[in-house]
C-alpha cells in the first residue's frame, strides 16, 4: 500500500482509534492508537489479512459504554464514528453491522449498517431509521466492489432528542432525529448483538471521537481514510525533551498526568490539582515529575543546559506571595529551584542557585492586564562556564531578560506548579502544556515553540510514516521525518 503518516498526534477527542497497518490485531487485542488506551478485544470469528481485518461473525469489543461517550462529551452526548470498510456479504442479507451495540441492562439498540433483506443503510440510535439511507451505494453490487467511508455523527442534546447525520464517501446523505441509545450500551465493531447482526466484510481502520463532526471535517476525515492515512497517532518528540506534560492529548488518569516523551517521566499530582478540559487547575498543589536537577545534567552530557516551557496563565492576586509555575524541592538541603510570580508584586522572580527577585521587573502576566490571558514562559539555561550558567527568560516568545546563576544542587526534585521552600509557594491558575527539555533552545526556537503553545498544539506532533505494516524510524533527535518537506528539524 502507498505510504500513509499522522501529521498530528491524537488528542483526549480520540476515544478509540484502530489501524490495522499502523497498529495490527495482534493477541486478541486491537491496540487503540488513542491516548486513552481502549484496546479493542477480538470476540468470534475475526481474522488479519495484510491491510485490513476481515469480520465474518465476530467483532471487535472497545470497552466503551455510551455513558463513557456523553462522560467524555461533557454531558452532552455528542460524538462521531467512522471506518474505512467493504461489505463482501449478499443484497439479501440480514442485517449487518459495520458498527453495533452489546446491551448488558436491556432496551434501546446501537447499530450503523445494512438493513435487513435490501441495500438501505439502517441507523438505531434509541429508535431505528431502517431506511436512513434508502441507496447509500456501499450493500449493492456495483458499491460492493470497492471500500468506502461512512461517517455517522451526533449532535448534543436537544429537547431530549439528538440530530444524527451520515456522510458516505465524504458527502451528505441524510439527517434524522434519534431518542439516544441506554448509556450501558458497549460499543463494537462488526456486531450488532441484539440480534447477533454480523458484519461481513473488511474494515481497515475505524475510530470513534467525543465530539459532533462538520461537513468539512467529514470530508477531511474521508480524505485520510480513502488514502490509508492515519487520522492521528502517538506523538514523537525530540531526544532532547526529557518531560512533556499536556492534557488534551493525554488527559489526567488516576491522579497521573502522562509524559507524552520517550522517556515516560509521568508526572504525579499531589495537593491541589484538578483536570479542567483541555488544561489543569492549580490551586494548592503541584506535578512531581520525577526529576532531579542531576539527570538534567546527565541528560544534557554533563554541561547542564536545559529549558522549561509553559504556556499558562496566573489567576490569583498582585500582592501574593511566590507562586511557582515551575519550582524545587530539595532533598539535600541548599539552594532551591524557582520561576514564577516574585512575592508582593508583579516581577518575575528567578532561582537557579541564587535568587534574583526581578528578573523581569514588568512581564506582563501576572499583573491584572496580564492575568486575562494566557501566556508562554520559556527559562532556557546555558552550559556552564567558569563556575555559573546564563539564564534567559521568554514571554509570549520575546527575550526579556538574561542573568547568571550559580546553578541549583542536583538533588533538586523538579515540580510543575509548587516550590516547596518554607510553607510551600503553589501557582495559582491553570496549565495547559509544560516541557522540560536537557537542551538550551535558541531564540528563533523559542519563537517557534511560542506559535506551538499558543495555537494549542503539540510540540511532539505525530510522525509516523508506514509502508504496509512496517514503521520507519524517526532520525534520531529530528522532528519531522524528511518524507514531510518544508519542515526543520529541532533539538
Amino acid at each position: 500500500s502507498a505510504p500513509v503518516h499522522a501529521l498530528q498526534g491524537c488528542t483526549s477527542d480520540v476515544l478509540a482509534y484502530y489501524h490495522q497497518d499502523a497498529s495490527p490485531i495482534s493477541g486478541g487485542k486491537w491496540k487503540d492508537l488513542g491516548p486513552r488506551g481502549n484496546d479493542g478485544t477480538v470476540e468470534g470469528s475475526v481474522s488479519t489479512s495484510g491491510h485490513h481485518v476481515a469480520f465474518n461473525g465476530g467483532s471487535i469489543l472497545t470497552g466503551i459504554k455510551m455513558s463513557d461517550v456523553i462522560a467524555a462529551s461533557g454531558g452532552a452526548g455528542t460524538y462521531t464514528v467512522a471506518a474505512w470498510f467493504q461489505y463482501t456479504g449478499t443484497d439479501s442479507q440480514t442485517y449487518s453491522a459495520i458498527f453495533g451495540g452489546k446491551d448488558a441492562t436491556g432496551g434501546t439498540e446501537w447499530f450503523i449498517g445494512k438493513n435487513s433483506g435490501n441495500t438501505a443503510l439502517g441507523v438505531q440510535d434509541g429508535n431505528y431509521r431502517s431506511n436512513f439511507v434508502a441507496s447509500p451505494g456501499i450493500f449493492d453490487a456495483a458499491g460492493r466492489a470497492s471500500a468506502h467511508s461512512i461517517i455517522y455523527t451526533r449532535s448534543a442534546a436537544s429537547g431530549g432528542s439528538y440530530t444524527g447525520k451520515v456522510y458516505i464517501d465524504g458527502a451528505f446523505k441524510a439527517s434524522a432525529s434519534f431518542t439516544g441509545v441506554n448509556n450501558q450500551e458497549e460499543l463494537t465493531i462488526g456486531k450488532e448483538f441484539g440480534g447477533a447482526y454480523s458484519f461481513k466484510g473488511k474494515i481497515w481502520q475505524a475510530i470513534i471521537l467525543k465530539t459532533e463532526f462538520s461537513a468539512a471535517e467529514a470530508a477531511i476525515l474521508h480524505g485520510r481514510l480513502a488514502r490509508n492515512d492515519l487520522h492521528c497517532g502517538a506523538a514523537v518528540c525530540p531526544n532532547s525533551v526529557v518531560a512533556y506534560y499536556n492534557p488534551s492529548i493525554s488527559p489526567v488518569n488516576g491522579g497521573v498526568v502522562k509524559d507524552i516523551s520517550a522517556r515516560g517521566n509521568d508526572g504525579t499530582i499531589s495537593g491541589g490539582v484538578s483536570s479542567s478540559g483541555d488544561h489543569l487547575v492549580f490551586s494548592s498543589g503541584s506535578i512531581n515529575t520525577g526529576l532531579k536537577m542531576s539527570d538534567l545534567i546527565t541528560a544534557s552530557g554533563g554541561g547542564g543546559a536545559y529549558t522549561v516551557a509553559a504556556w499558562f496563565q496566573y489567576t490569583g492576586t498582585n500582592s501574593r506571595t511566590y507562586s511557582a509555575i515551575f519550582g524545587g524541592k530539595d532533598t539535600s538541603g541548599g539552594t532551591q529551584w524557582f520561576v514564577g510570580k516574585n512575592s508582593g508584586n508583579t516581577a518575575l522572580g528567578v532561582q537557579d542557585g541564587n535568587y534574583i527577585s526581578s528578573f523581569d521587573p514588568s512581564p506582563g502576566i501576572f499583573d491584572s492586564a496580564g492575568r486575562v490571558s494566557a501566556h508562554s514562559i520559556v527559562f532556557t539555561r546555558s552550559a556552564v562556564s567558569a563556575g555559573s550558567y546564563t539564564g534567559k527568560v521568554y514571554i509570549d516568545g520575546i527575550l526579556k531578560s538574561t542573568g547568571s546563576f550559580s546553578g541549583v544542587n542536583g538533588g533538586e526534585e523538579l515540580h510543575v506548579g509548587y516550590e516547596y521552600e518554607g510553607g510551600g509557594y503553589p501557582f495559582i491558575g491553570k496549565i495547559w502544556q509544560a516541557i522540560i527539555m536537557s537542551a538550551e533552545l535558541s531564540a528563533s526556537q523559542v519563537s517557534s515553540l511560542h506559535g506551538t503553545l499558543a495555537a494549542g498544539k503539540s510540540y511532539c506532533p505525530a510522525q509516523q510514516p508506514i509502508t504496509g505494516a512496517a514503521n520507519f524510524n524517526v532520525p534520531t533527535g529530528c522532528i519531522p521525518h524528511p518524507l514531510q518537506s518544508g519542515l526543520s528539524c529541532l533539538i
